[in-house]
């Protein structure tokens, strides 16, 4: 299990509740979670404020 994968379950989340938030379709998501495309430092960012991390 990745950061990713690991902290949406932590927060009782989906990964189409992520993708809203984000603004990016839950495709996105899962080519993150796959390593198929790296997350972008635009999106890291918004993930730690998202998360508080």
């Amino acid at each position: 299990m990745i950061g990713l994968e690991y902290i949406v379950k932590l927060y009782n989340g989906t990964y189409k509740k992520l993708a809203e938030k984000l603004e990016i379709t839950p495709s996105t998501v899962t080519d993150w979670l796959s390593k198929r495309r790296p997350i972008p430092k635009a999106k890291l960012e918004a993930l730690s404020k998202l998360f508080k991390l």
